[in-house]
């Protein structure tokens, strides 16, 4: 038990190391036994794809595309051969973690032989970039310099980028500048047009307004006119029967009197 829980913690470290220098796992390194006694340089080694790990087996393809499973208690580790054809190291945690993986990977090769041929090419890609780490250079994008040179284009880079950012920032807020405005125009134009459509409402109102006036008052002296007309025709009617009854009234008296004078 107390094997199995090495075996899962180193698989994890390991991992984790890898992933931490900033390259590319380009292959997994299955070291596994035949058989329970056998000494490190008897461990087999076989370059593998993909490896998973099922309770108590290691599934592995390998790079011929065979599955392999192997058993926890003959499994005995599982390298990660970094690709540092282009590396990026720029800090001194960096160069310590790489220092740590060349160191790892050439131990391994001397105390596991068949894991040697797998190793050899990466180890042979790391060592030179192992000189020139000591001679306090870095790598950044593929160029080595000096790490002086690297942190004065750092800051160039930073200052570039500030600037840009500030510039960014410039435009973003001229933009919004320029969209609140257009807004505030918008919104007073559109309130130019409201006031407008209001106004001609409003005297659209009054006209109908005036004209229903105008209408009412030409039929009130519509009506005024013909009462007159009305009541004038009425008096000269009445005018008419007066003289009548007058004349009547005059010819009755003459006739009265004609008749009282015999």
């Amino acid at each position: 038990m107390m094997i199995d829980r090495m075996k899962a913690v180193f698989f994890f470290l390991a991992w984790q190391l890898a992933s931490a220098l900033n390259v590319s796992a380009a292959d997994y390194l299955l070291l596994y036994k035949v058989n329970h006694t056998d000494r490190d340089a008897e461990v087999r080694s076989v370059l593998c794809k993909k490896i998973e790990r099922r309770d108590t087996h290691i599934h592995a393809l390998s790079e011929s595309g065979r599955m392999m499973v192997v058993a926890s208690a003959k499994w005995h580790r599982v390298l990660l051969i970094p690709d540092y054809r282009f590396p990026e190291i720029t800090s001194q945690r960096e160069v310590e973690l790489f220092n740590q993986r060349l160191e790892l990977l050439q131990g391994y090769a001397r105390t596991y032989p068949s894991s040697a041929p797998y190793l050899k090419a990466a180890i042979a890609v790391m060592e030179p970039i192992d000189s020139k780490l000591k001679q306090g250079l870095v790598v950044h994008g593929g160029v080595w310099m000096a790490k002086d040179e690297y942190l004065a284009r750092m800051e160039t880079e930073r200052k570039q980028k500030a600037a840009a950012m500030a510039a960014a920032e410039k435009h973003r807020q001229q933009t919004i500048k320029e969209e609140e405005e257009r807004a505030r125009m918008i919104a007073e134009q559109e309130r130019r047009l409201a006031a407008a459509r209001m106004e001609k409402e409003r005297r659209e109102y009054e006209a109908q307004a005036a004209a229903e006036h105008a209408r009412r008052l030409a039929g009130i002296e519509r009506e005024k006119k013909e009462r007159i007309k009305q009541l004038q025709d009425e008096i000269q009617e009445l005018d008419s029967a007066l003289e009548q009854a007058s004349a009547d009234k005059q010819r009755r008296m003459e006739e009265l009197q004609a008749l009282l004078r015999k």
